[in-house]
């Protein structure tokens, strides 16, 4: 079939399948398009994220550090441990030295040793025995009194009486310590409570002396031999209690002295200015009379009222006015008022 103008005839299936095409190739065209367009936003985006933080910062960790564990006591480096060690392995004249230095913290390893090994009892008890400073030594020494071992208790109750002057757990234990089974334990701790007998009669002898020298006024002595006392016995309260008002005597005593000292230097200083002015008092009038003898009677008169101005009640100045002014009315100079030219000093 043809058309008018005698070329080949179009129905409506090839127009529609050219349509068709076009639009297949439209669609692709903005498929293209549009993955692109993607493409280059997520480039410019991670472009723009790096040019903001361009190196990524670690997150910090929100845990908190362990705090470090505190060390030991040492000492040169060496716990109390490291020193037993020392001990058990001979070196016994340093490893002492470093364990009394150590002190309480040493206790425990010592009494350690001495439960694992009793042949150190007696190194042990000698270190312990030191530690005079430390309570934690009376302790032990009370608890190695309870030792199976009578070696061991009767050393411990040998070295509880060192502390038994200062110590009322010392006294109480070598009171326990003379129901021990061992003869030679009860006899240490004999030993030990005589020596706290024989130190209480001397502090009752101290404190006779010291009444008798309160009584006396002798201070200075009664606060040396309160002092000596409480040099064996530091805890004794009652002997620091004397001590004080011994001292709050002496700062009154002091202070009365000083008072009487000042006392005295005011009076000295009065008696001085009083001799002084009587001193003056006399050349004063004595000045007046040879001024009267000369018919200086104004010069006389000057003298004599300087004088009383000083002694209003002078017998000799109140005298010698009244001459004076007897001379200035009229009357003349008494002649009784001539002093005795050989007898007089010159002014």
């Amino acid at each position: 079939m043809h058309s008018e103008s005698g070329g080949p005839a179009r129905g409506p299936g090839a127009a529609g399948a050219r349509s068709s095409e076009e639009a297949m190739l439209r669609s692709r065209t903005r498929i293209r398009r549009a993955g692109i367009a993607a493409f280059l936003l997520s480039f410019v985006c991670a472009w723009v994220a790096s040019a903001a933080d361009p190196i990524p910062q670690p997150q910090p960790d929100a845990k908190p550090l362990p705090k470090p564990a505190q060390d030991e006591f040492t000492y040169e480096g060496k716990t109390a441990a490291a020193w037993i060690e020392e001990l058990k392995a001979g070196n016994a004249e340093k490893a002492s030295h470093a364990l009394k230095k150590l002190g309480k913290d040493a206790v425990p390893p010592l009494l350690a040793l001495l439960k694992n090994d009793p042949k150190q009892s007696e190194t042990v008890l000698k270190i312990l025995s030191e530690m005079k400073r430390e309570r934690e030594a009376v302790k032990a020494f009370i608890e190695l009194g309870k030792h199976e071992n009578w070696e061991v208790r009767r050393m411990a109750v040998k070295a509880l009486s060192e502390f038994v002057a200062t110590d009322v757990m010392a006294e109480q234990a070598l009171k326990e310590a003379l129901k021990d089974r061992d003869k030679a334990v009860v006899e240490a701790a004999e030993d030990g409570l005589k020596a706290l007998a024989a130190r209480a009669d001397r502090r009752r002898a101290a404190i006779d002396r010291i009444e008798r020298a309160l009584a006396e006024d002798r201070l200075e002595e009664a606060e040396r031999t309160a002092i000596e006392v409480m040099k064996e016995n530091p805890a004794d309260e009652g002997m620091r209690n004397t001590v004080e008002v011994i001292r709050a005597r002496r700062q009154d005593r002091e202070k009365r002295v000083e008072v009487e000292k000042q006392k005295f230097e005011a009076a000295k200083e009065e008696v001085l200015r009083r001799d002084e002015r009587a001193s003056l008092l006399g050349m004063l009038v004595k000045n007046a009379a040879r001024c009267l003898e000369r018919n200086e009677l104004e010069r006389a008169e000057e003298l004599i009222l300087k004088a009383l101005a000083m002694d209003p009640k002078h017998e000799p100045a109140l005298t010698l006015s009244g001459k004076i002014k007897a001379a200035k009315a009229g009357m003349g100079a008494d002649p009784k008022l001539k002093l005795d030219k050989e007898k007089k000093d010159e002014f």
